[in-house]
């Protein structure tokens, strides 16, 4: 099955961005957001990015960038939205906005 990127790229081209610009391994991606096709590296191997931006691939048509660091952040917060989590000002954690808090796990 091939994977779905955006038009005018083609996999290896997103990949062989990702790895130029962010040294990761692969990408996850697109989703949709603001008018772009946004792509997120993905490592094979624990990667440590403290202090940097957020890595995203911003492609619209033929044009691809780096996000901003603004762009990163707004754009993670939307995608651990889409995902089910929520922003937890108290203790600065992503949660599940479901959880089981039981010792055992089980929901009793």
């Amino acid at each position: 099955m091939e994977r779905k990127v955006s038009k005018g790229w083609t996999p290896q081209e997103i990949k062989a961005w990702m790895k130029e610009f962010f040294l990761a391994d692969d990408f996850i991606g697109p989703v949709e957001w603001k008018g772009y096709d946004v792509y997120e590296p993905k490592y094979k191997r624990v990667s440590y990015l403290f202090g940097l931006n957020i890595p995203i691939m911003l492609v619209k048509g033929d044009e691809a960038r780096e996000g901003t660091f603004e762009e990163g952040h707004e754009f993670a917060v939307y995608r651990n939205k889409l995902m089910g989590y929520e922003d937890n000002d108290d203790d600065n954690i992503d949660e599940p906005m479901e959880k089981d808090n039981t010792l055992s796990g089980s929901g009793e």
